[in-house]
């Protein structure tokens, strides 16, 4: 019976602390190592910021209430997984028509398109959560294409038309004002512009998809027309319907224009992709 008690008083004296210096000391390990983590992120961000825009966002952070954190950082670009995040897209916001249907805005041979495949981006647009994710996606591309081609503008351009809802939240986070063009419920849009004090000079298109391309060289033209100038047109998707190659060739402008998508779905893709939803 002592020798019983003697061992458990060893294991009460030894064991024990050692047991729970071995819980401390993996408990810091963990703790030191995501400290680490977070030193060498942050590291990372302060070298890529040669401005120093990071130290002062932090450090406006830091004054603000708790509270209003999480809505500020939900209105800051950060990426999503494009690729994941626009196949979920795809698959919620598309329909299958019973037959192969002219689709387009322009009642015109060049400005329809044949597809059994109608992708609904603007209704996605019409979801805030949704809304604001693709504009992230398209503002961070304006971002990169801006800085690598040394293109600056002035507004974006939007047809009447187009979607709307997806070029003012581009604009928002851009901080840059959009331009109507085209008509809109008996009001041209061009003419108001001839009217502004300080006209834009050099402009993006942005748009939720393209198809025929039809609707991104009337945007063009119309752009053409009031002495502007655009280079870039950005959408979402790409239809594979031709787009690219037309606002390339057929540009209005004595430069070619470039058509810059976040992904391609051409028919074959999308049948793939939402005649497994069933």
């Amino acid at each position: 019976m002592q020798q019983i008690l003697d061992t458990i008083g060893l294991v009460v004296k030894y064991l024990a602390p050692a047991l729970l210096a071995i819980y401390f000391l993996i408990a810091g390990g963990r703790r030191a190592l995501h400290g680490f983590k977070e030193f060498w992120l942050y590291r990372k961000l302060i070298h890529n910021d040669s401005q120093g825009e990071t130290s002062r966002f932090f450090e406006r952070l830091s004054k603000l209430p708790p509270e209003t954190i999480p809505d500020i950082l939900s209105k800051v670009l950060l990426p999503v997984d494009d690729a994941l995040y626009l196949e979920k897209l795809i698959r919620e916001y598309s329909q299958i028509l019973p037959k192969e249907t002219l689709v387009g805005i322009h009642d015109t041979p060049s400005g329809k398109v044949k597809t059994k495949y109608y992708v609904d981006i603007l209704s996605a647009c019409c979801d805030a959560t949704t809304r604001r994710n693709l504009a992230r996606m398209v503002a961070i591309k304006i971002k990169d294409v801006s800085r690598a081609q040394h293109y600056s503008f002035d507004a974006i351009a939007i047809s009447a038309r187009g979607n709307v809802l997806l070029a003012a939240e581009v604009g928002d986070l851009l901080d840059t004002p959009i331009v109507l063009f085209g008509d809109l419920a008996g009001v041209n849009f061009p003419d108001r512009i001839s009217a502004m004090e300080k006209k834009p000079e050099r402009y993006i298109i942005v748009d939720g998809l393209s198809a025929s391309g039809e609707e991104i060289l009337y945007v063009a033209k119309l752009i053409k027309s009031m002495g502007a100038d655009t280079r870039y047109m950005f959408t979402i998707i790409d239809r594979c319907f031709g787009a690219k190659d037309r606002v390339k060739n057929e540009s209005p402008f004595e430069h070619p224009m470039e058509l810059v998508y976040m992904a391609e779905y051409d028919d074959r893709k999308c049948a793939q992709l939402l005649n497994n939803k069933k």
